[in-house]
């Protein structure tokens, strides 16, 4: 029997060897992109769809077997156990839902943390509804809202590969898009992350286009919703431009939050029932997301990683033997600022906006997995980049990575005495993303060192 195995394994090996790099480059390479735009790097290209249709694939089949092979409470009804690469079936369209229900029912007297500007699209889409069916149907405006998205999503992707053929970007779009964990994740809770990504994406086209003033003012209607993409001010960021992008992203942010302030009432008093229940919001998401546990299971903030591996009793704000907050806070704010000053002095714009991306990500105190896709836009530059660089290379893996799936082990328990009664939710997928992105953030530093140190030769 062992002398059989043995020689079982010697013809695998030789098998493997045989056919290495052989077989699936060739079906990859020739048979879907062969090599013949120079515009584009098939290789990258290659690897992309190869990983994103494989981690994809993979993960349905893990998570369908896993629910095949875990019986409900009677021994054989199946029940949802939270082990899917996407939350709970019950919260489809839930943040969509949320918000428009409290807008079309107390208009101003709600307590949410979005900025003003997020009423906008609601009240368009109550218009819509109310022109349709004599009310805002939530369903139809859900549906609107989300295929907004993911058209321009689909657009965008097609139209970016310009030089390819037909069926050859519709593979893509099906790749990038319908296969893509981050994507997927706001598609699946109707996030209005979805359209910050729209005007970020724009943003960048802009800037590449050397429209710097229209650059900065769609970066200002993303902060207009959240405030936090503003730190893509500093991808763009010129001596020579400065006046024109600081005045276009202050226009961007301004004029929409005063836009929607006047809907549905007077100016001043919105403002204030606005601010109320802005502070409100902003105290109930602290208890829930950051002091409570369930913004973790799709996470990938540092300090959410450092929560799961030490335990639920062991670090938090109130009942802890150790509370990370106040030193997280001074680490996070000095690790920013060396970061935005890294991003001023580089040149490559992919390496800019990853750079940025990855600090949005890694270092809130807790960062939902919807953000991830603004990792699409540096994944379509890489590929069309025509620099061979090893650094790239590892960026492009690094990155592709994270448009995967990774949630293959999930575990959540109810924790008495914490803030809300809430659960603890461990999931795998938020320890690898916060890996990732730290790496990313090495590799970007590295690559901007090497590439000084280089030029600083070449000038001896």
């Amino acid at each position: 029997m062992i002398k059989q195995m043995r020689e079982f394994l010697y013809y695998l090996k030789n098998l493997i060897l045989k056919i290495k790099g052989k077989i699936p480059l060739y079906f990859l390479k020739y048979k879907i992109f062969p090599s013949i735009k120079k515009d584009v790097n098939y290789a990258r290209l290659n690897f992309v769809l190869f990983t994103m249709f494989f981690g994809f694939i993979f993960a349905i089949l893990f998570h369908y077997v896993h629910w095949q092979a875990v019986p409900g409470p009677d021994g054989y009804t199946r029940v949802y156990k939270e082990s899917f690469f996407l939350p709970n079936p019950r919260t489809m369209f839930s943040d969509f839902f949320s918000l428009a229900d409290m807008w079309w029912r107390f208009r101003w007297d709600i307590k949410f943390n979005y900025l003003p500007a997020a009423i906008i699209p609601l009240s368009i889409l109550e218009d819509i509804g109310r022109g349709l069916y004599g009310y805002p149907n939530p369903y139809v405006t859900a549906f609107i809202f989300v295929y907004s998205y993911l058209i321009f999503l689909g657009l965008y992707l097609y139209f970016s590969f310009n030089s390819l053929k037909v069926t050859q970007r519709l593979i893509i779009v099906l790749a990038l898009a319908i296969c893509s964990y981050p994507v997927l994740l706001t598609l699946h809770t109707s996030n209005f992350e979805s359209h910050c990504f729209i005007m970020i994406s724009i943003s960048i086209y802009l800037f590449i286009k050397r429209k710097y003033f229209w650059s900065a003012v769609f970066i200002g209607f993303a902060a207009s919703v959240k405030l936090y993409p503003l730190i893509f001010i500093v991808v763009i960021l010129s001596k020579r431009k400065f006046w024109n992008i600081a005045a276009g992203s202050f226009i961007g942010f301004i004029s929409p939050n005063i836009l929607a302030l006047n809907i549905r009432g007077e100016f001043l008093s919105n403002v204030s029932t606005w601010a109320n229940g802005f502070l409100e919001g902003l105290n109930s998401y602290s208890v829930t997301m950051i002091q409570g546990w369930s913004g973790i299971p799709f996470s990938h903030s540092l300090l959410n990683a450092y929560r799961l591996i030490i335990g639920p009793h062991c670090c938090g704000p109130h009942n802890a033997m150790f509370n990370p907050y106040p030193y997280y806070y001074i680490f996070a704010v000095i690790f920013l600022s060396f970061i935005v000053y890294r991003i001023v002095n580089m040149r490559k714009i992919s390496h800019k906006f990853i750079l940025a991306a990855s600090a949005l990500c890694l270092l809130p105190v807790t960062s939902t997995d919807y953000k991830l896709m603004y990792f699409l836009i540096p994944i379509i530059i890489l590929i069309k980049s025509s620099r061979k660089s090893i650094f790239e290379n590892f960026l492009l893996f690094f990155i592709t990575l994270l448009m995967i799936p990774k949630g293959y082990y999930f575990v959540h328990k109810f924790l008495f005495g914490y803030p809300g009664g809430q659960y603890f939710y461990f999931n795998s997928n938020t320890i690898i993303n916060a890996t990732i992105l730290l790496l990313l953030i090495i590799t970007i530093l590295w690559s901007s060192y090497d590439f000084k140190k280089n030029k600083l030769n070449n000038n001896k």
